[in-house]
């Protein structure tokens, strides 16, 4: 298929139904027959959200609106429905219990029963655009970041504790960096570091372009972030989280979407 990205988001909102992409399809010939090993199949589409339960049990979540639960050896265990839109993000809260959320403005809480069967436990609307980001900060107690520039406190109840607003566009994903301190970054080129309980933004990093992603080590405190132009910047942080050095890694051609880091030597984008 080809696909015309500036078309892709490209229109006025579609208030009823489902907007589709056009596409020109092209047949081709295998040059081998080979399979691919450790290839699971199962979602109609994108996968958005990959996210790893338990030593046993993988979870992905897709532009088909369900959440697949696979077991290591590829095999889908359970098909998650209830979502209106596409699955953009997905956290695990405790041993039994995950959080997914969607172009549907809508978070869900998973709980899976003594029967190793998750069901839908609970469902809140907090945001009022796209649910972008979701982050553990305690068993009981999360940060979710949305289209609608504001990062959200919430409990596992859907009660916001702390709401926080200063970014002027989409906050792409908030991580914790300490129990008092997380970090969100933006479609406004902006990374920001929050005293979340005091609702009070304490640091502000500014790119030349929107930031998409982050991951934090806190061992060595180094921030590390990755942004629309394929570029990665690492940051070296006092314990304050003031800037003691950065570097810049020219990484894709394109949108660096996730980060991690794999040990003190290696990180995967």
């Amino acid at each position: 298929m080809i696909f015309d990205h500036n078309l892709w988001h490209e229109g006025e909102e579609v208030i009823s139904g489902e907007k589709f992409l056009l596409r020109s399809d092209i047949l081709y010939t295998k040059d081998s027959d080979d399979d691919i090993k450790g290839l699971f199949c199962g979602h109609l589409g994108y996968i958005w959200k990959i996210l790893m339960f338990d030593n046993e049990t993988l979870l992905s979540g897709g532009r088909d609106k369900t959440i697949h639960v696979w077991n290591i050896n590829g095999d889908i265990c359970q098909i998650l429905t209830g979502h209106r839109n596409s699955i953009l993000c997905m956290e695990k809260l405790n041993e039994t219990t995950f959080l997914s959320g969607s172009r549907d403005k809508q978070i869900k809480v998973w709980q899976r029963n003594e029967n190793q069967i998750f069901q839908l436990v609970n469902s809140f609307s907090i945001h009022t655009a796209t649910v972008l980001s979701l982050c553990k900060l305690t068993n009981d107690l999360f940060a979710s970041s949305g289209a609608d520039h504001s990062i959200k406190i919430v409990n596992i109840n859907g009660q916001i504790q702390y709401e926080l607003i200063e970014h002027t566009n989409w906050v792409w994903q908030v991580i914790k960096l300490t129990d008092h301190y997380i970090a969100s970054c933006s479609e406004d080129n902006t990374i920001k570091i929050w005293d979340y309980q005091n609702q009070k933004c304490i640091k502000t990093f500014t790119e030349h372009c929107p930031v998409i992603c982050l991951t934090y080590d806190n061992i060595t405190n180094t921030l590390i972030s990755g942004n629309l132009n394929g570029e990665i910047v690492i940051r070296e942080l006092s314990d304050d989280f003031n800037e003691i050095s950065s570097r810049k890694i020219i990484g894709h051609n394109g949108i660096v979407r996730t980060i991690l880091k794999l040990n003190e030597k290696l990180l995967a984008s």
